[in-house]
């Protein structure tokens, strides 16, 4: 009967201890886990998405007068890259305007001597109102093409040999090519001086705000 009691005693001892050790590993991982948050939570926040920021750089851009320099330098370095091709492009079309006059076809001659005034008044346009270069890129494609095709055709036609590969097809595509160019740069040259309708109305507008507000104080 003493050795079952002591068998029982030393039992429970062992599972005290057991209890004991069960208990200070719990406190231990909730002291770990403590800790882990507190490092977390002094670190920097996370990350998050401004809407505004883009908005704030923008207007940073804008109001920092190096950007704006270099934008302006930009500017004009595209003007000027832009009226060196118009000018370029414009003695090259005159140069061949004996060629453009001395086509045997009447109806391609016809067709390229109105592209060509056409496209002389849109020159002028651009010496007169430098402004509108920059809208110039579509035109001085459809020159570089034109004078392609002048060089083209006028060496396809000075010799019998070589005029025989024309065909009837390739000259109906010519003259209908032409018509279609001649209608687009005319469309080009209205829409320059819509530009300047644009701007005079706006100027209109202005002036007549203006001489209201005058008028207006005035009677007070």
């Amino acid at each position: 009967m003493e050795q079952i009691f002591t068998f029982l005693f030393v039992g429970w001892l062992f599972l005290l201890a057991f209890c004991g050790l069960l208990v200070f590993g719990s406190i231990e991982i909730i002291k770990a886990l403590k800790s882990s948050k507190t490092v977390e939570g002094d670190g920097p926040p996370p990350l998050t998405h401004d809407p505004d920021v883009e908005h704030r750089v923008s207007g940073e851009i804008q109001a920092d007068p190096s950007i704006q320099i270099a934008s302006t330098e930009i500017q004009t370095s595209i003007h000027e890259e832009l009226k060196t091709k118009l000018s370029h492009y414009e003695g090259e079309l005159e140069r061949n305007r004996r060629v453009i006059y001395s086509i045997e076809n009447p109806e391609i001659r016809n067709g390229l001597v109105e592209v060509f005034k056409t496209a002389n008044a849109i020159f002028k346009n651009f010496k007169e109102d430098p402004d509108d270069i920059k809208y110039s890129q579509l035109f001085l494609v459809q020159m570089e093409r034109l004078l392609k095709l002048i060089e083209t055709y006028s060496f396809l036609t000075t010799a019998d040999i070589r005029r025989e590969v024309l065909t009837d097809n390739d000259v109906e595509d010519i003259i209908r090519m032409l018509s279609k160019l001649n209608t687009q740069l005319k469309m080009t040259f209205k829409n320059l001086q819509q530009n300047n309708l644009r701007d005079l109305r706006t100027q209109t507008g202005i002036l007549e705000k203006m001489l209201d507000m005058h008028v207006t104080k005035a009677d007070e």
